[in-house]
């Protein structure tokens, strides 16, 4: 949970993801997402941006799920 106060997305898995959002004191922004998805790589540079946003991350979390590794 020491990541949580990192400026970067959060990758939410099988392994962490509950634990995760009953942590979480913020509103949760979330993408789902695939590798081999065009869209999914077109969206990464806007949403890495979005989460390395002072202004963004000091309201919401911001977190991802890889949706073929964490169905």
């Amino acid at each position: 949970l020491v990541s949580l106060c990192a400026p970067e997305s959060i990758a939410l898995t099988d392994n962490n993801a509950t634990a995760v959002l009953r942590s979480l004191e913020k509103p949760i922004f979330l993408k789902l997402w695939a590798t081999w998805c065009p869209h999914c790589k077109q969206l990464k540079p806007t949403w890495d941006e979005l989460s390395e946003n002072e202004n963004v991350t000091k309201d919401v979390i911001v977190a991802d799920v890889e949706c073929e590794a964490n169905r």
